[in-house]
């Protein structure tokens, strides 16, 4: 957004709904090393004064511009239709989004504008998909990562990533749908199969019933 490079953090998620951020809260967090650094520069911050404490922040919107003109300064080549066959194409953008995921920002953007090509020509709606920082479904209130919708009304849930789906992915799941009414909704986890859900147990055929729950898993 405004051109600076934003991707998706565990420690910045939850921090949305927390009041106080100390080095109690960054412990755990995933990655630590981001949630006790955001505490100790809130400390610096508030240890600060004046002119110098407005340094400090203006500091901060400095390195990310600098990093932002430093990325928009790429160059990138597009090939052009007829230079490369369709599935060579589509094996280097699969590759492309597995080895460069920026968080799983990348493959949530790239689904997103396949599903938007797929229903290019239909009533359907694909939600979620052009939101440049994505919080947990619970903090955010959002279904999914990526949700149809026909006539304002949700029916195919996505969960994009390239992360393990566990457990507890899948009870925050359970969560975020039971507070938002949506439990009958079927979701589909894209994810790298099988090694994503090598810690579920009970995955046939990539459908699991978890809690009374189906999910489904689909090979990224």
């Amino acid at each position: 957004e405004n051109r600076i490079p934003c991707g998706k953090s565990d420690p910045l998620n939850v921090a949305k709904n927390i009041n106080v951020l100390n080095d109690e809260w960054a412990k755990g967090k995933r990655p630590q090393s981001a949630a006790q650094a955001a505490v100790d520069y809130l400390r610096y911050i508030e240890s600060a004064t004046g002119e110098g404490q407005e340094d400090i922040i203006n500091f901060f919107f400095f390195k990310l511009l600098e990093y932002a003109n430093s990325i928009a300064s790429i160059e990138i080549s597009l090939p052009g239709e007829q230079e490369w066959p369709n599935g060579l194409f589509g094996a280097k953008l699969s590759r492309f989004v597995l080895e460069y995921p920026e968080s799983g920002t990348i493959p949530q953007l790239v689904v997103s504008k396949l599903l938007n090509k797929v229903y290019e020509y239909s009533s359907v709606v694909v939600e979620g998909g052009d939101e440049s920082v994505f919080g947990t479904n619970t903090t955010s209130k959002k279904p999914a990562d990526i949700w149809l919708e026909a006539n304002n009304t949700p029916f195919n849930l996505f969960e994009i990533t390239v992360k393990k789906v566990d457990a507890k992915r899948l009870d925050d799941c359970i969560q975020s749908l039971h507070v938002l009414n949506m439990l009958d909704q079927p979701v589909h986890f894209i994810c790298r199969m099988p090694e994503d859900v090598s810690t579920l147990q009970g995955v046939r055929g990539g459908v699991l019933n978890y809690k009374g729950k189906v999910f489904n898993f689909l090979d990224i």
